[in-house]
């Protein structure tokens, strides 16, 4: 299983790099194609131009004498003026008056940080710094009555007001801040008689603190002062920290953080003040996580969790109250607030995980029902049919979705969690390739990747006891659906979204977790021996659906996958290998048989289709992989069959390849298909490696196999081996005439395996005629086998020089020449090295009576026709 999987992993890699590549020839192609017909637009448009253009006419020439009949001289046109060289540049735009960028407008904390009188701001804000510190300092040293001390900064905060307010008018920036500053002290004033020297009680400080409030809220509305009411606010913040001594009531806290926000929310109904409205979020926040983390208890839950509630509330209705109180068409109600918007829920779920920590589903209901609630708000926005308002609803739609998405893995197992995100994120990128929203499908993909990173975080928890009704088996493939689906969609992105690369990816992502979770199936509840043919068929089949679906849908991304099943065909065939066994052993010849109809049906379909990404490679690892198959199944049942034999396993690899490519022949010649249309990829690209398999059995065969079959007399020619030879020489010589290319040396190696099976076969006979053993040290001792080669030698040669006489055929001529001297060097140097003079003499005799005999049968062909003799 280890072998399948790593070659599975190696396929997606390989199917990776190739649809990089296929994506970047076809955007080079189709930028080319833009450029090109850009370019032939301008042409034409400038031809047309220059054809509507009047002709220019040349006055008539004035007639010095006045001829009997005057003919009118007809007017000519003056050759247009033709460039040329025409250039394809792009047609120059009309002249227009060209405006300087207007400068870029600073952004909302620019203006509040840097804008109007800074130093006013820093001068105000370390005033309030030091008016709570002068406070303090007064009582640690008791000058004073704490009264006294309380009514000098009240009056000092009245003063600056007052102050602030009668420079508003030359100095509008300067009297702001002032003003800010002395509502500021104010708050301090009053805060620190309530919590540090409790000289009013709680219901006169909070009627103050209205009081201040909604003074400040007028202040800041009659004469729209953004910094003063920021300045107001951020002095009312502070004013718990400056008269903080560690040991206030959290309620009363609380309490005057939810007041301000309070007046934060009615003043967005009439100003919209970004800056405001973020720097309570920020203060309100900050200091109550600061205080969560020094100083809540479980205990405090109740007199805590209201609070976080309104304030989740107030930031979440801020800027909804504004976009929708604002008059239609206005530029600032297009812009979404995303700080409040997203920030809001965020910064409030971080701060809920600690109190509802205590209850079992706390954080599902709170996630629950806070997506509930952001739905409800994203239905009223839209139900106000508001163009300007589409982006506050999807943002709103969107935070909603999140919480209801995050409330699954709290309240369900893994399973169930894994099962919604990964069809939610599907939904979400279906939804957004039909709107052609990027973003929504994107983060559709995201969420599918999300659901599967928390799938296998979570692997141990789930049930894995009954096969394909499981929860890893189920979960796993509810994670490939969902990408299959995510794939299908981003492949109808936009082009600038790069669709195909991203249907690619996720593509890869869904064959992942199909096979991953189909083969881990497998290794749990398949016997072993069954193992391979599921695992074939289960990498092989989803490949050849994908052809179909691919056409069906118009998914060019889903029917490039298919071109990976001749691959896998040939990793199948290397699995096998590892499992040491036959290969259509436990039923797996019915995965291949699939696989096969399969292959063949989708290299059918794309070839009828144009669809002809490396078509002939794909036809020809095809058939090589089934002559390996063919042959090694053979080989293995001939072996079951005659397991006394030696030589029948032998036989089955060369003769059903051999018999393939015989038929392959066979279907070239009637133009049946494949065949028809691919002859060049079966009978000479997928055929020379069956071939090279074929020389190199041939070698095996006849210098290593005695021709024995059991009881069987040996018969030369008509035996099981010099069968099976002549059926593999005979292919051989049918496949060397099909090349078109290096035939001279195919045929020289096909006359070498010939030479060699005949040389062998005379060994053969030897051995079983004479009964001399097949080890060929004995051989070529023997008197008898060297005389018979001597013989077959001179007949091939004569046969190879008559049969080139007649043809013409001066190559041939020479081989058969140069066996014939090598038959009489072996005749003077081997045969007689033991016999005395007279027979040397015999020996030489006889290759001169050979060399005569061939000069008169076959004399040398002329190098080109001769002329005619003339007489």
């Amino acid at each position: 299983m280890e072998t399948v999987f790593g070659f599975f992993v190696a396929l997606i890699c390989f199917y990776v790099l190739l649809e990089w590549r296929l994506g970047k020839v076809r955007r080079d192609s189709e930028q080319r194609y833009a450029d090109l017909e850009a370019k032939t637009r301008w042409l034409y448009k400038m031809f047309d131009e220059l054809q509507a253009a009047p002709p220019k006419t040349a006055e008539a020439p004035v007639a010095e004498a006045a001829p009997a009949v005057e003919m009118p001289a007809e007017p000519q046109a003056e050759p247009v003026a033709v460039p040329q060289r025409l250039t394809f540049a792009e047609a120059p735009a009309e002249a227009a008056a060209v405006e300087p960028p207007a400068p870029k407008e600073p952004g909302w904390l620019s203006k509040l940080l840097f804008g109007g009188n800074i130093l006013a701001k820093i001068g105000v804000v370390l005033l309030i710094f030091g008016v709570g510190s002068a406070l303090k300092l007064a009582a640690e040293f008791g000058v004073l009555p704490a009264e006294a001390r309380l009514g000098i900064a009240a009056l000092f905060g009245v003063a600056l007001g007052v102050l602030g307010w009668r420079k508003r008018a030359g100095h509008e920036m300067f009297g702001f801040a002032l003003q800010g500053g002395g509502v500021a002290v104010l708050y301090l004033v009053v805060y620190f008689a309530l919590t540090r020297y409790a000289l009013i009680g709680t219901t006169a400080a909070f009627a103050l603190f209205v009081l201040l409030g909604v003074g400040g809220m007028l202040l800041a509305a009659i004469q729209d002062g953004r910094s003063l009411a920021v300045l107001g606010l951020v002095g009312a913040f502070l004013a718990p920290i400056l008269a903080s001594s560690d040991t206030g009531n959290h309620v009363v806290l609380f309490s005057y953080f939810t007041l301000l926000n309070l007046f934060i929310f009615g003043l967005s109904w009439f100003r919209s003040w970004r800056s405001l409205n973020v720097a309570g979020f920020l203060l309100t926040f900050a200091i109550g996580v600061n205080w969560g983390l020094k100083f809540y208890r479980p205990e405090y839950f109740s007199t805590t969790e209201p609070f976080l509630v309104v304030l989740f509330l107030i930031y979440s209705l801020i800027p909804i109250v504004f976009a929708l109180r604002a008059a239609p068409g206005t530029a600032a109600v297009d812009r979404v607030d995303a700080m409040l918007i997203f920030g809001t829920p965020v910064v409030c779920g971080f701060l809920q995980v600690p109190l509802v920590e205590p209850f079992e589903y706390g954080l599902a209901w709170s996630a629950g029902i806070a997506g509930l609630y952001y739905l409800a708000l994203a239905y009223i926005v839209a139900s106000r049919r508001r163009e300007e308002l589409s982006v506050l609803a999807e943002s709103l739609r969107w935070v909603g979705a999140a919480l209801l998405t995050l409330a699954v893995p709290f309240a369900f197992g893994a399973r169930a969690t894994v099962a919604l995100w990964a069809l939610e994120g599907a939904a979400a990128a279906w939804m957004g390739a039909k709107r052609e929203r990027v973003r929504i499908a994107l983060a559709g993909l995201a969420l599918q990747i999300v659901a599967g990173g928390y799938f296998l975080l979570h692997i141990d928890e789930l049930k894995h006891v009954t096969a394909l009704a499981n929860d890893v088996f189920v979960g796993g493939m509810l994670v490939a659906v969902a990408g299959l689906i995510g794939s299908y969609a981003a492949s109808r992105l936009n082009p600038k979204a790069s669709p195909q690369l991203l249907s690619a990816a996720m593509l890869v992502w869904s064959a992942l977790w199909l096979y991953g979770t189909g083969l881990h199936e497998i290794d749990v509840f398949v016997e072993r021996p069954w193992r391979f043919a599921a695992s074939l068929a289960l990498v092989a089949l989803p490949l050849a659906a994908a052809e179909f679906a691919g056409r069906r849908l118009d998914w060019r991304v889903l029917r490039r996958a298919a071109v990976l099943l001749p691959l896998v065909l040939a990793g199948g065939a290397v699995a096998v290998l590892d499992l040491k066994r036959h290969p259509f052993a436990d039923a797996a010849w019915l995965s291949w048989l699939a696989a096969y109809a399969g292959h063949f049906a989708v290299l059918k379909r794309q070839e009828a289709d144009g669809e002809n990404v490396w078509l002939a490679a794909r036809h020809a690892l095809g058939f090589c992989v089934l002559a390996a198959l063919s042959g090694w199944e053979a080989s293995w049942q001939l072996k079951e069959l005659l397991p006394e034999i030696r030589l029948a396993r032998m036989l089955g690899w060369g003769v059903v390849p051999a018999l393939l490519l015989a038929a392959a022949h066979y279907a070239a010649r009637i133009d049946a298909w494949p065949l028809a249309t691919n002859r060049n990829a079966y009978l000479s690209l997928g055929s020379s490696p069956v071939m090279l398999a074929l020389a190199a059995w041939t070698c095996v065969l006849n210098f290593d196999y005695s021709g024995a079959a059991g009881g069987w007399t040996y018969v030369p020619l008509l035996n099981p081996l010099d069968l099976a030879q002549i059926l593999v020489l005979a292919t051989t010589f049918a496949w060397v005439r099909e090349q078109a290319r290096a035939k001279g040396l195919l045929y020289a190696v096909l006359g070498g395996l010939t030479f060699a099976w005949v040389s062998a076969g005379a060994a053969r006979t030897v051995r079983h005629w004479l009964g001399v053993p097949f080890a060929w040290h004995t051989l070529v001792d023997s008197v008898a086998l060297q005389a018979s080669w001597s013989i077959l030698w001179t007949l091939l040669a004569l046969g190879l020089m008559i049969q080139a006489t007649r043809r013409g055929l001066r190559t041939l001529w020479f081989a058969g020449f140069g066996l014939l001297g090598v038959v009489g060097l072996k005749l003077m140097l081997v045969d007689t090295a033991h016999v005395n003079t007279l027979g040397r003499t015999v020996s030489l005799l006889g290759v001169a009576l050979l060399v005569i005999a061939a000069s008169y049968f076959a004399p040398t062909p002329p190098k080109a026709a001769a002329p005619a003799e003339e007489n």
